[in-house]
C-alpha cells in the first residue's frame, strides 16, 4: 500500500505551558491512545500556528482526527478535546502514491459544534422535517470526496482544493455555497456561486481545480484570494452571507508546488445563538 504525506495545520491561541496533539485511529495519529498522540510545533514566525507532517496510507479510507490541547504535565494536566460529535474525515480518494496533501484546519470549538449539530438542538430549531438532506448520488458525493473529481479544468497546471465548511443551524430547504472574487467562485455576484455538496452531519464541502496561475496572479498584484460562505434557499435566492471579514486562499507558505490542498472551516455567523 502506498503512503500520502499528510501536512497539518491548525491556528489555536494557547495558554502557557500547553502543547497540541492530533488523535486518531491511525497509528500516525497514537491509535487513539492520547499518551501516544503526536504533538504539532508551533511557529516561531506565524503567530499561534501549529503544524506536524505525518505518513498516512493511501487508499479509499479516510483519516479520522481530533485536536487537543494539552495545558501542564504530570499525573493529571489540562486536557481540551476540540468538539468530538463531529470527528474529522479526510478523504484520500484519487490521490496518488508519494501524494503531499495539505490541510489548514479550524479550530471545532464544544461551544458550538457540541451545541449546535445535537439532536435535541436540530429537532427543537427544524421541526419534523429535519435538517437539509445528504446528497446521495455517488456523482456529487465524488465531487467533495474523490481528488480527481471536482469543479474546474485539469488541463494546464492547477491545485485542487477540497473546501469542508461545518454549518449549524441551516432551516430546511436551504443549501450552502461559495462566493468569492475569483471568475470560478462566482466574482461576488449573488447569482454566480458554487454549491456545495451536503456530506452529512452539517458538514458540506466540493473539490475545485484552481490553475496555479490564479495564485501566482494574485501574488504578483500583491492582492489576495478572497472567499465567503453564503446560504441560499429553496428558490436560489440568498439568505445569508458570512459577515466579517473575506477569507483569504493561499498555497501553504514555503510550498509553492502544492497540489492538494484541504481547507477545513466553520461558518461564520453574526453572532453566536443563545437559544430561547
Amino acid at each position: 500500500m502506498g503512503q500520502v504525506s499528510l501536512h497539518l495545520a491548525i491556528t489555536y491561541d494557547a495558554p502557557p505551558n500547553t502543547r497540541v496533539v492530533v488523535s486518531g485511529p491511525s497509528a500516525a495519529f497514537g491509535s487513539s491512545n492520547l499518551h501516544d498522540a503526536p504533538a504539532l510545533v508551533k511557529s516561531t514566525t506565524t503567530p499561534n500556528l501549529w503544524t506536524l507532517t505525518v505518513q498516512v496510507p493511501a487508499g479509499n479510507e479516510p483519516v479520522q482526527y481530533r485536536y487537543a490541547a494539552i495545558t501542564g504535565g504530570g499525573e493529571h494536566p489540562r486536557v481540551r478535546w476540540e468538539a468530538g460529535v463531529v470527528p474529522r474525515r479526510l478523504s484520500l480518494v484519487g490521490l496518488p502514491d508519494g501524494a503531499e496533501l495539505y490541510s489548514h484546519d479550524s479550530w471545532r470549538s464544544p461551544k458550538v459544534a457540541n451545541v449546535f449539530v445535537t439532536k435535541a438542538f436540530t429537532s427543537v430549531v427544524f421541526g419534523p422535517r429535519g435538517v437539509p438532506k445528504v446528497d446521495s448520488a455517488l456523482g456529487e458525493m465524488g465531487a467533495a470526496n474523490d481528488w480527481n473529481q471536482g469543479i474546474g479544468s485539469r488541463d494546464g497546471d492547477s491545485v485542487a482544493v477540497r473546501f469542508i465548511v461545518l454549518v449549524p443551524r441551516l432551516v430546511y430547504g436551504h443549501s450552502v455555497h461559495l462566493t468569492g472574487g475569483l471568475e470560478s467562485f462566482g466574482a461576488w455576484m449573488p447569482d454566480k456561486k458554487v454549491r456545495l455538496v451536503n456530506l452529512s452531519s452539517h458538514f458540506y464541502g466540493v473539490i475545485m481545480r484552481i490553475p496555479r496561475a490564479e495564485f501566482e496572479a494574485a501574488i504578483a498584484a500583491e492582492t489576495k484570494i478572497e472567499y465567503k460562505y453564503a446560504v441560499y434557499d429553496s428558490k436560489d435566492e440568498m439568505v445569508y452571507r458570512e459577515r466579517g471579514d473575506s477569507r483569504v486562499l493561499e498555497l501553504p507558505k514555503g510550498n509553492p508546488d502544492c497540489k492538494y490542498l484541504n481547507i477545513d472551516e466553520i461558518f461564520t455567523y453574526r453572532s453566536t445563538w443563545k437559544g430561547a
